[in-house]
């Protein structure tokens, strides 16, 4: 065999990685000015503006949790834009320089730009409610003024942008109708984000996409609130609730809420790769949610492990 027919493979191996990555970086140029992302941040920022007329216990700072699925909105709504953009070219003529795996890699790895804003957005958001004060959480001679979003706590934000991101992408390549795909994150973005809370009830918090710190877990109803433990933080009853809860933020609950949501974002993103490549992914993504989602059973404030 000549040199020639054996150097012609590592050309073409070299040649498809150069022109995935000029991919990348033409789809990262692309998320960068996407009025898409920089509309989901502004419609964040409103939703945690907003979130100050809370008038309960935790009520800001679980609000501030929710304000995140603006962000996510956004990142959704340009990566349907990316991944469609296969489907509006048509089939792939065989001397294509990049195979459909090495394009919807490419759509996904260009997402990278809206992970970069979601971790520079959250510092920020660490930085400005720690020089505030922090929030209200508890009530009555357990109230406290000084609560703030943990590490793992400030971990969501980021999955639930890379899911919306992977899931974007493949709604994109495999849905005919963009603007259908479209509307239906938009949906799903107001009743399991903004009105997430109506999701916090076991089990519909551990897979909800967006989970709420903190837990409420019921007390008895002969519980002494003069008695309990110091460090008990408790919700008083209210038209809600007829009796007393005690308040916990689980940063491990939250800490596998977020490994569920990236094992979800892979599961996503194998279905926008496909092909044998595509169903590992999958596979492996779902491997990671079913974990995460078991870890939060057993770490969860009030279950038999805890």
């Amino acid at each position: 065999m000549s040199a020639a027919a054996t150097a012609a493979p590592a050309d073409v191996s070299r040649a498809r990685r150069a022109a995935t990555a000029a991919l990348v970086r033409l789809e990262a140029a692309r998320t960068a000015r996407s009025p898409w992302l920089w509309g989901g941040l502004a419609l964040t920022a409103w939703a945690a503006l907003l979130s100050g007329d809370a008038d309960f216990q935790s009520g800001r700072y679980a609000l501030a949790t929710s304000a995140w699925s603006g962000l996510a909105l956004g990142a959704f709504l340009h990566a349907v834009e990316a991944g469609g953009r296969d489907r509006a070219r048509g089939p792939l003529a065989p001397a294509a320089p990049l195979a459909d795996r090495e394009r919807a890699l490419a759509r996904l790895l260009g997402l990278w730009p809206a992970l970069v804003v979601t971790v520079a957005a959250v510092a920020v958001a660490a930085v400005v409610e720690r020089l505030e004060g922090g929030f209200w959480m508890g009530d009555g001679a357990t109230r406290i003024d000084d609560a703030v979003h943990g590490p793992l706590e400030l971990l969501q934000p980021l999955a639930l942008v890379a899911l919306a991101g992977a899931v974007g992408v493949a709604a994109g390549r495999t849905c005919a109708w963009r603007g259908l795909a479209s509307g239906i994150g938009a949906v799903a973005a107001v009743a399991f984000g903004f009105l997430s809370w109506a999701w916090q009830w076991s089990p519909a918090r551990y897979v909800a996409p967006v989970q709420l710190q903190p837990v409420e877990v019921d007390l008895p109803a002969t519980v002494d609130v003069a008695a309990v433990p110091d460090g008990w933080l408790l919700a008083a009853p209210d038209r809600y609730e007829g009796g007393w809860r005690r308040v916990i933020v689980s940063e491990a609950m939250a800490g596998w809420h977020s490994a569920y949501l990236l094992g979800l974002a892979l599961v996503a993103a194998g279905i926008a790769v496909r092909g044998r490549s595509g169903r590992a992914l999958a596979l492996a993504g779902a491997a990671v949610a079913v974990a995460g989602v078991i870890a939060e059973v057993l770490v969860a404030p009030g279950s038999p492990a805890v």
